[in-house]
Formats: structure tokens, C-alpha cells, sequence
């Protein structure tokens, strides 16, 4: 969780920060790290729901994405968004969307094709019922 956090803060800077996670401090000395925290856990938490797998913090496109999601997170957590944050928001949302979009195949497996033994075609495979027409019209 830790490098969601690093992330951020360089992204960010301090008095930055401290202005999301205070909200209600007119100069706000330090960042409130509980607030920082829980916004980070919930971004993670978004990224497990939305795209199906947890934040990693080595791929740069979650690092930007998950950034994204935090700073969105604190505006809406301090009241600062307005009716600015709402095309952010969508935006933000859609990249989790591409995200989930790029998930690869975790196998490097090969499939390979099992010979039918004879007669192990159903019943209904015989020529015999070539041209029977079940419940036939009147």
C-alpha cells in the first residue's frame, strides 16, 4: 500500500497534500496521514472491484491511474471537488476501464487436440436420421 502513497507524494507536492488531507485547517502545518491512508486503501479497493486484480505499484499505468484515483478521492473527501471533478471523475473511471481491458492471460500453456475415439459420437450423429423431420407439420 506503502507505493501508492510514494507515488502520490511525488506527484504532489507536501503543502499539496497537507491542503487535501485537511480540509478544515486554514494553514495546515503536515499531511494527515490517517486520511492519506484510508483514501489510498480505498483506491486500492477500487482497483480489485473495477478491474478484477489489486494495484501493482511496478506497472507505471496503475501508478498514473491510481494517483488519478487518489487526488479524486481526497477533493471529494475534503468537499473541494465541484462541478469540476465530475469530468476528472469520469475520465478516471474510464482508464480503470482500459485497464481492465489490457488484462493478459496468465498461462504460458498449449492446448492440444484430443483424438474422438470411434463411436463416441452421440446417437443422434448415425445416418439413420438423416431426413427425419421431428413433429412434422399436418
Amino acid at each position: 500500500m506503502g507505493t501508492l502513497l510514494a507515488e502520490f507524494r511525488l506527484a504532489y507536492d507536501s503543502q499539496a497534500i497537507a491542503n487535501l488531507t485537511n480540509p478544515n485547517d486554514p494553514e495546515p502545518t503536515g499531511e494527515d496521514t490517517a486520511v492519506l491512508t484510508d483514501a489510498g486503501r480505498y483506491v486500492e479497493a477500487e482497483f480489485k472491484i473495477e478491474i478484477g486484480r489489486a494495484y501493482d505499484a511496478t506497472d507505471d499505468r496503475d501508478a498514473l491511474v491510481g494517483v488519478e484515483g487518489l487526488y479524486l478521492r481526497l477533493l471529494e473527501h475534503s468537499g473541494q471537488g465541484g462541478e469540476g471533478i465530475e469530468p476528472r471523475h469520469k475520465r478516471y473511471l474510464e482508464r480503470l476501464q482500459k485497464l481492465r481491458e489490457k488484462l493478459l492471460p496468465k498461462t504460458n500453456s498449449t492446448l492440444t487436440k484430443t483424438v474422438e475415439p470411434a463411436g463416441s459420437k452421440p446417437i443422434f450423429d448415425v445416418a439413420r436420421f438423416a431426413g427425419v423431420c421431428p413433429n412434422p407439420p399436418s
